[in-house]
């Protein structure tokens, strides 16, 4: 008799606190679906997705240390490209030449640099889409 007074008054406990502990759970669950919701929201209001290129390559014309980017700039049809170069792959990039994509968006360029140069493709902002930096490679020694 003894336990079955024991069992009764733990699972009657159990259902108090269970009682009690799950408005309060449900209630701050709901609230922070919500706040997930409007911050996501508004992060993607205001982001544009970056420009499209396909068809991007980058190769040594022959074997002469000159080399040639082509590529196709779906999101960005006549208007500049930016070949820019640094000494280190993430930072210090310059210009080094432009070149005006056609109307389809193909661009060419033929560049040279030093061993040990990185190369990028920059694509300036529009109003659709935000400005992108493509990364082609750097030159290494055969």
């Amino acid at each position: 008799m003894r336990r079955m007074i024991f069992a009764l008054i733990a699972t009657f406990s159990a259902f108090l606190l269970a009682a009690t502990v799950a408005p309060a759970a449900t209630a701050q669950q709901d609230a922070s679906i919500t706040t997930d919701r409007t911050s996501v929201s508004t992060a993607t209001v205001g982001e544009r997705p970056p420009h499209v290129v396909r068809g991007l390559k980058a190769y040594e014309i022959r074997n002469t240390g000159r080399f040639r980017v082509v590529g196709k700039a779906i999101t960005y049809r006549g208007k500049p490209v930016v070949l820019k170069k640094s000494n280190r792959k993430l930072t210090g990039y310059r210009f080094v030449k432009q070149d005006r994509t056609s109307p389809e968006g193909r661009f060419a360029m033929n560049f040279d640099g030093p061993v040990g140069t990185h190369f990028r493709i920059f694509l300036k902002a529009t109003p659709r889409n935000s400005a992108t930096n493509f990364y082609l490679g750097r030159i290494v020694r055969d």
